[in-house]
Parts: structure tokens; C-alpha cells; sequence
């Protein structure tokens, strides 16, 4: 007898064999009802999708089965920043990869920007977007917002607030002038 259970032509999962790590388990198990074998996968990451495939061959019977493994919209962590003239946003593993959308206030400003993307091991995806600050007009706050294609729809919306930094950098220029006046 021969009870597995395959992914991508390799097998990952056999009946008495004790398979376990910490990305997979496996366990087998005869019972009134019939032999088992159940597979447990930790932790999916992309490269985990796909069909895998349960067989059970015996000396004269065979037969199958088969389960999809799908992932979506996975983001994992996000980060805004404000420096030297760009607003920029930084998404790290997601899964698909989405499109970033700039807007400030009702003004859509996504043809200014410049979006990079990586793709690790894993399969996840590191997306990171800048737009140029327009220093002129910065009484409203800059948006950007993850687009999923897959979905068609915004998983994550951030502002990036420009009222904070600069009344810091107004602050300390009037501190600077305050000094020098006491100095002199």
C-alpha cells in the first residue's frame, strides 16, 4: 500500500511515516471507517498555493483526490514616512501584489508617483510608493491606499500628514531665532 499526498509532483506527506516540521504535519490514521491521512500546512505562504494531491494506490486499486490551496489579500505590515520633499508608503507581504493610490484631499495624484515592488522567497510581495510634496499646498493631507486587482477593492488607506513635520521644523526655527536674540 501506498497513501500520500503530493504538491507540485513531490511528495510531502506519506501514511506511516512521521512527517512533521514547522512548516508541515502529517498524520495517518486507520479507523473503523477507513484509513486517513491528514495534511497540515503552517503558516501558508504563496509559494504554498497550487492543487495538491492525495493518492492511495493498493496492490490492486487505486484512487485520488485533490485540494486547492488559494491565498488572497495578505498584507502583513505597513509604513508611512515624510522626508526631504517625498511622502512615501511602504507595504510589506502582500500577496498579490496591488497598485498604491495617491490622493490629496479629492485630487487623485497617482501619475506623480513612482512605485517599486520586490518579491521575496516566500512569494510575498514588498511595495513601496513616493510622490513628490508640493510644500505650497500642504493644507491637505496626502493618501495613499492599496488597490487589490484581484478583488477590486482598498485593503489599506493611510494618510500622511504633512502638519505635523512642518509646524516641528516651524518650531524649531523660531526656537533658533528666539536663541539668537537672547544671545546677542
Amino acid at each position: 500500500m501506498k497513501f500520500e499526498w503530493q504538491f507540485r509532483n513531490t511528495t510531502v506527506c506519506q501514511y506511516e511515516q512521521k512527517n512533521f516540521t514547522s512548516k508541515i504535519q502529517c498524520e495517518g490514521a486507520n479507523t473503523t471507517s477507513g484509513l486517513s491521512l491528514t495534511l497540515t500546512i503552517r503558516n501558508i505562504t504563496p509559494t504554498d498555493e497550487g492543487v495538491y494531491h492525495c493518492k492511495l494506490h493498493l496492490s490492486r486499486e487505486a484512487a485520488n483526490g485533490q485540494s486547492h490551496i488559494k491565498v488572497e489579500d495578505c498584507l502583513g505590515s505597513t509604513h508611512e514616512s515624510l522626508d526631504n520633499g517625498t511622502a512615501s508608503c511602504t507595504f510589506d507581504s502582500v500577496y498579490p501584489s496591488g497598485v498604491v493610490h495617491w490622493y490629496q484631499g479629492d485630487s487623485n495624484i497617482t501619475n506623480a508617483s513612482k512605485t517599486h515592488e520586490n518579491q521575496d522567497k516566500d512569494g510575498f510581495y514588498r511595495v513601496k510608493s513616493e510622490v513628490p510634496v508640493k510644500i505650497e499646498n500642504h493644507s491637505q493631507p496626502y493618501n495613499c491606499s492599496l488597490w487589490m486587482p484581484s478583488t477590486n477593492r482598498y485593503i489599506f488607506s493611510q494618510l500622511v500628514s504633512l502638519g505635523s513635520k512642518g509646524q516641528l521644523q516651524w518650531i524649531c526655527i523660531i526656537m533658533g531665532i528666539l536663541m539668537r536674540s537672547f544671545i546677542i
